[in-house]
């Protein structure tokens, strides 16, 4: 039924309209249909043509206190509207009506049935240039056209047709979009409500200026429909390639449907896709729920955006296929931020999905988000502009962030690739407050484990960027499994830098890595390369139960190496499991590395593990071919000299060993060195009662005894063997004790001279090597 206009403003609220104002509101604002700020600033102190302000050299103000009006009477203005409106059930008992004129209002209580929240307010216009869009538009069967009364740049889905009750609304969702376009942006409301939708290639071409919004993420829901099969991209941007701004997804879910058939796992830039977001500025991902299984969650090169607060789940109940290449968010550009998103799987059967966070360019964060259950936790590259037709980025990757994120992966933590950029360089990149843990008992991945690596080289990926001002700090990584390996090449890693591009100062402090039975930090040139690693500070680490701490190996210098400790909790049964070694360089067998600092790190085992540690010339024990020096070494505040001066023990009986090249001055004054080139220790070995001998209880290898007592022996000390009738060698040197096994990797060793057998040798008494001379 009609009402009349009641007189609800009053003359006073009039005249602060003015006289344009009264006129907005009696026939301009009806008759376009546009929303009541912008229709009655505009008319009344509004833009000309041209898009420059008016005469009045104080629009602007005016405007302001116009606006001002608007907003205050908006909802009274609402009630009006409702009194002079006619009211119908649905949109098509509107479109019936034959005795509408122009300029009436009607009001659907519903799309389809009263009730179902598709209801809207229209205008009835006279104007032919207006098109059906089952939304915005409905012609009516006296030729006037219904146009709907859009409030706040706010549209709702159901207004243009879209139901939870039909299987695609794809036709509604695109249309809302294009209309939101014609009006230069604004907000499309997803009700409560599942929404099916058949996904296709390209399914909903995204709009600049336009927020997609749900009333809660786990009320309001956008579905793939179970007859879609294989699909490409859900959202996706236009083509050719448009640049876009403003888009913002709020407080939906979108979810795969995991009864969906998938059949194909394309490649990685034809594959499904919720948002290909294209190219352009100011993106926004927040409180968005995203339920997939072999899909990407967001594909954009994006810049100046904001992903937060989301949470992704996959859900491998009904996945058929064994991997396929899989990042839920992949983002390039610059000052992008990724915060505060929850990532996790469950069901997993053979399939892991492969990259959590994958990002790259310029001044961008990644920061408190979890990352549960992938192959990798979050990768960073530097910008690859392998998308980025419209929006070009200066070479290379600078200033990015990684921080405060807890990841659980099978294979990576952070993972850092070069790439091959033909200029620029990944630098100033801090990893940094991350938690990690690698569920290495998930395994089937080709790549070793590692908490925090850097991509190497192989025969389908070239990097070539160089690495420059890495800093790695305060992260925490911890192996869910101990599996023994400190294989350079296939062993886990706390942190990896097994690389072929040049390196420049890197920084790796105050990180604490535990249960890795591999190498905690791991730095070498790959052979094939030239290039070098340089700068590199390795400081106050914490290497908890884990088997070798530091490996240092070719094309590497400028080292650091300072405050660390060095930390086995208990002595494992296995022999061979238990650290031995603290820190391991291979200078003899690359002589370029050079200039090396070792001081002041700290040894804190349990009884019966007593790891080498260099407080001499780590050649000694990392090479077989004669204790050569390594070049610029300094150890322990020694200085880097041809030779090194030892003063004698605090006290009698007190033992020092003395390396090859160094001079121990002894307390009646004169100088003395080695005779051979073999290092020799002052004192009488006893055992742990100071006065029983000490003997080889068993023979095991060339380079392993086990003894009676081990008490008193340490590593880098030099045992005397009997050489003239059981060994081959006058010297055992000493790097690591396990219990009462004493080994050592240096010289012959224990080898046996001919016709001995290892009974023979059970019962030899040891002493301390000895063997100085006298400096003239």
């Amino acid at each position: 039924m009609k009402r009349s206009l009641p007189n609800k403003i009053s003359r006073r609220k009039l005249l602060t309209l003015g006289a344009a104002g009264a006129v907005a509101f009696t026939g301009t604002l009806w008759s376009r249909g546009t929303t009541l700020g912008s229709s009655v600033t505009n008319n009344v102190y509004g833009n000309s043509a041209d898009g420059k302000e008016g005469s009045d050299r104080n629009a602007a103000g005016i405007r302001r206190i116009a606006e001002e009006v608007v907003q205050e009477y908006a909802q009274e203005v609402s009630e009006q509207l409702a009194d002079r409106a006619t009211y119908v059930d649905r949109v098509t008992d509107m479109k019936a009506i034959l005795g509408f004129t122009e300029g009436e209002i009607v009001v659907t209580l519903g799309y389809y049935e009263p009730g179902d929240g598709g209801g809207g307010e229209y205008v009835l216009v006279n104007d032919p240039s207006l098109v059906d869009d089952g939304g915005s538009v409905h012609p009516m069967q006296n030729g006037l056209k219904a146009k709907l009364i859009v409030k706040n740049s706010t549209i709702n889905l159901k207004q243009f047709g879209g139901s939870a009750g039909i299987p695609n609304n794809v036709p509604y969702i695109q249309s809302c979009l294009n209309y939101l376009d014609s009006l230069g942006g604004g907000y499309l409301e997803i009700p409560q409500g599942t929404y099916y939708v058949v996904a296709s290639t390209r399914t909903i071409i995204l709009k600049s200026n336009v927020t997609i919004r749900g009333v809660h993420r786990d009320l309001s829901i956008i579905k793939i429909h179970g007859s879609t099969g294989d699909w490409g991209e859900l959202f996706t941007h236009p083509v050719p390639n448009k640049l876009l701004r403003n888009i913002a997804f709020q407080h939906v879910t979108m979810d795969c449907n995991v009864d969906n058939a998938v059949t194909s796992s394309a490649t990685w830039k034809a594959h499904r896709t919720f948002i290909n977001g294209g190219e352009g500025y100011n993106y926004l991902l927040d409180n968005v729920k995203f339920k997939g299984n072999g899909v990407w969650i967001i594909r954009a090169d994006i810049n100046n955006s904001t992903l937060r607060n989301c949470e992704v789940v996959y859900d491998f109940t009904n996945f058929p296929l064994s991997w396929f290449d899989i990042s839920a968010f992949w983002i390039a550009g610059e000052n992008n931020h990724i915060e505060n998103n929850l990532f996790y799987s469950q069901n997993l059967t053979t399939f892991t999905p492969e990259t959590c966070i994958e990002f790259q360019g310029h001044n961008s964060h990644c920061n408190d988000n979890i990352c549960l259950g992938f192959t990798n936790g979050i990768l960073v590259t530097p910008s690859t502009s392998y998308d980025n037709q419209l929006i070009q980025l200066e070479a290379g990757g600078r200033g990015c962030k990684i921080y405060n994120n807890t990841i659980e992966s099978s294979n990576k933590g952070v993972f850092i690739w070069p790439m091959n950029l033909p200029s620029g360089y990944l630098e100033d990149l801090r990893v940094y407050n991350n938690s990690i843990y690698i569920n290495d008992q998930q395994q089937g991945h080709p790549e070793p484990n590692a908490g925090i690596d850097v991509k190497l080289q192989t025969p389908t990926w070239t990097q070539t960027t160089p690495l420059k001002n890495i800093s790695l700090y305060n992260n925490y990584i911890e192996y869910k499994s101990r599996t023994v390996s400190d294989s350079l090449y296939s062993g886990d890693a706390g942190i990896k830098f097994y690389i072929n591009v040049t390196a420049r100062g890197l920084d790796i402090r105050n990180n604490t890595i535990v249960n890795c039975g591999g190498n905690g930090i791991a730095l070498h040139m790959d052979t094939g390369s030239n290039n070098w690693i340089k700068q590199v500070t390795i400081l106050d680490n914490l290497f908890q139960n884990t088997k070798l701490p530091i490996w240092v190996n070719r094309n590497v210098s400028e080292v650091l190496i300072k405050g660390n400790v060095f930390k086995q909790d208990e002595m494992y049964a296995t022999d061979t499991i238990n650290m031995k070694t603290t820190i391991k360089t291979l200078n003899n067998a690359h002589p370029s590395n050079a200039d090396f600092k070792i001081i002041g790190n700290e040894v804190r085992c349990a009884n019966g593990v007593k790891p080498y540690y260099p407080i001499f010339d780590l050649s000694d024990i990392d090479n077989n071919s004669g204790y050569k020096y390594s070049r610029g070494m300094v150890l322990e505040n020694n200085t880097p000299e041809t030779s090194m001066i030892v003063e004698p023990p605090a006290e009698l009986g007190a033992v020092t060993t003395v390396a090859k090249g160094q001079y121990i001055r002894r307390l009646d004054g004169k100088l003395y060195k080695t005779k051979y080139n073999y290092p020799s220790t002052i004192g009488s070995l006893k055992g742990g009662d100071g006065k029983t001998d000490v003997t080889i209880v068993r023979w095991i290898s060339t380079s392993k005894l086990e003894l009676s007592d081990t008490t008193n022996i340490k590593p880098n000390q030099a045992l005397q063997l009997d050489w003239r009738i059981l060994f081959k060698s006058a010297v055992f040197y000493v790097e690591s004790i396990t219990g009462n096994i004493v080994e050592t990797s240096a010289g012959l060793g224990a080898a046996l001279n001919t016709g001995i057998t290892a009974d023979q040798v059970a019962g030899s008494v040891l002493t301390y090597y000895t063997d100085l001379i006298e400096v003239k």
